[in-house]
């Protein structure tokens, strides 16, 4: 009788275990994301995860970027295939710039948030 005492006991802590690591848990992304062909814009009033975009550029295109952060840690990514990126920013300050493209091609625009709140767009601008 005494060892399924001590059984029940284990069972229910590890139930209570698991009851408050799932209740810490937060969600990943709270907020608002509009894309089409030439643009993605993602407002977050809670981002803690990465998110990926294809955009098609062609030369002599440019991405206009901008950012507004209120809390967090925002980076961002603007990659053709497996080539160096055309731009990486780590933990970026809020800011507005643009992004020449050199070479056509289907580029991934890749954003990660680490417990962020704030605004980012990209938006493609069509070169001559």
């Amino acid at each position: 009788m005494h060892g399924l005492h001590k059984i029940k006991l284990l069972f229910l802590g590890i139930i209570v275990v698991l009851g408050l690591t799932a209740c810490s848990k937060k969600e990943s992304f709270s907020g608002n994301i509009a894309a089409d062909d030439t643009y993605y814009d993602m407002i977050f009033d809670w981002l803690d995860a990465t998110y990926t975009y294809d955009m098609y550029l062609e030369q002599g295109d440019s991405v206009e970027v901008f950012l507004e952060k209120e809390r967090g840690k925002v980076s961002a990514v603007i990659q053709l295939g497996d080539e160096e990126p055309v731009y990486q920013g780590d933990d970026m300050a809020a800011s507005s710039f643009a992004v020449n493209i050199k070479e056509t091609g289907n580029y991934t625009v890749k954003i990660t948030g680490r417990e962020a709140k704030g605004h980012i767009s990209f938006s493609r601008q069509t070169g001559l």
